[in-house]
C-alpha cells in the first residue's frame, strides 16, 4: 500500500501503517475494479483533514528562501490538494501511476476532480 511495498494486511509490524496516501487508494481502486465494482474517488477519500494544520515549509524543503517565502502560509492540504487536480502534475495522481487514476466526470461539490481506476494497458 506505501510506495515502500509493505504488505497491506498480515503482518504484525509492517502491515500498521496509515493508508492515507495515493498508492493505498491505487490499490483498493484496482481490486474494486477486478471484482467488477470501480468507484470513484475524491480529495478526501485520500488526504486527511489533519494535513491543513501544517504548513508546507516546515515539512519539506521548498529549495530557496524565495520559495519558502512564496509559500510560507501554504497548507501540506493546500499543496497536496493542487496536485490532485491537475492531471499534469507529475505529483498528481494521474502523471504518478502512468494513467492508471484518471480524471472522470465533473468536479465534486468541493470543486476537486474525481479519480476512477483502469487498467495500465490503457495508459497513452
Amino acid at each position: 500500500m506505501c510506495c515502500c511495498g509493505f504488505p497491506d494486511t498480515g503482518d504484525k509490524y509492517f502491515s500498521r501503517f496509515s493508508r492515507a496516501n495515493m498508492t493505498s487508494i491505487l490499490v483498493e481502486a484496482k481490486r474494486l475494479h477486478d471484482a467488477g465494482t470501480p468507484r470513484t474517488y475524491t480529495f478526501r477519500d485520500v488526504f486527511p483533514e489533519w494535513l491543513k494544520n501544517f504548513k508546507i515549509g516546515d515539512c519539506v524543503n521548498l529549495s530557496s528562501w524565495d520559495k519558502h517565502e512564496l509559500n510560507k502560509y501554504v497548507t501540506v492540504w493546500d499543496s497536496f490538494r493542487d496536485k490532485w487536480n491537475d492531471p499534469e502534475n507529475p505529483r498528481g495522481p494521474y502523471i504518478y501511476f502512468r494513467g492508471a487514476l484518471v480524471p472522470v466526470g465533473e468536479p465534486d461539490e468541493e470543486g476537486d476532480k474525481k479519480y476512477i481506476y483502469r487498467p495500465w494497458t490503457t495508459y497513452k
